[in-house]
């Protein structure tokens, strides 16, 4: 690996960093100063915050899949199915062993 790629990433970084910082600082002063702003702000931060976990939410579901087990000629899958589904599945296949 050549060094030029990591004093890149650290420049990439510390850049973000920087801005983020200064981001947080203005909007925690603003929040501090003026009390009927906060819940707006609150409410920005926090879909900004779930904007990465959701795409790194799909970007997982596309390389994984779903976990799915086979059972009687039939499979559930385990990641996409709601707790219900996953227990009629499970009495499913118990009663095709016996």
């Amino acid at each position: 690996m050549e060094m030029r790629y990591v004093w890149e990433h650290l420049y990439l970084v510390s850049i973000a960093s920087i801005f983020t910082i200064i981001i947080g600082l203005i909007l925690g002063i603003i929040s501090y100063l003026f009390k009927s702003a906060r819940p707006i702000i609150l409410w920005f931060v926090d879909t900004f915050q779930t904007i990465p976990v959701l795409a790194l939410l799909g970007t997982i579901m596309l390389i994984l899949g779903g976990i799915k087990y086979y059972g009687n000629n039939r499979y559930c899958n385990i990641f996409f199915a709601s707790s219900s589904q996953k227990y009629l599945c499970r009495i499913n296949q118990y009663r095709s062993r016996y």
